[in-house]
């Protein structure tokens, strides 16, 4: 843990280097991989039902029936247990997929692609026409943001 605690000091004196309104880092979190621990919850939880579900075997094979109720309610919770982590993984493995996409358009290089669609748009004579309609848009846009400026009422208290 010394470790831990130099690194600690270490980002305490470049945090308090910063002013208090400036955000110029980002902190992140080491942490393990959430499909991991719901799987091994859900070991966890499967094996403790093997064992419950033998204890409820034996005591209604003639051992008796003493502690029942208390198994089956146990039983019922652990399935519930169940429920919720598989759900959980689910989730975690929906999440990784999405991420795995989301990489992949994001490094994907789509130059080509806009080139080959104004070269298009450029022989079809629409590119011009677009351009001058955007160039419009971003004017009349700008030109309302003026007006909404200009139309607040000025607080000199402020």
């Amino acid at each position: 843990m010394l470790w831990f605690s130099l690194c600690r000091q270490v980002l305490q004196n470049r945090i308090e280097s910063f002013k208090a309104n400036e955000i110029r880092f980002n902190l992140l979190a080491i942490v393990s991989d959430r499909r991991l621990v719901c799987t091994k919850r859900i070991h966890e939880l499967e094996e403790e039902k093997a064992i419950i579900v033998k204890e409820l075997e034996a005591s209604v094979g003639g051992k008796g029936l003493g502690g029942s109720d208390d198994l089956q309610a146990r039983l019922e919770q652990i399935d519930e247990q169940l429920a919720d982590a598989r759900v959980k993984l689910e989730a975690e493995n929906d999440k990784v997929q999405r991420y795995q996409i989301e990489n992949i358009r994001r490094k994907h290089n789509y130059v080509p692609l806009i080139m080959e669609l104004l070269k298009i748009l450029a022989q079809r004579k629409e590119l011009v026409p677009l351009m001058e309609k955007s160039i419009e848009k971003v004017k009349s846009k700008k030109e309302e943001a003026e007006k909404q400026h200009k139309t607040l009422p000025s607080n000199p208290s402020v």
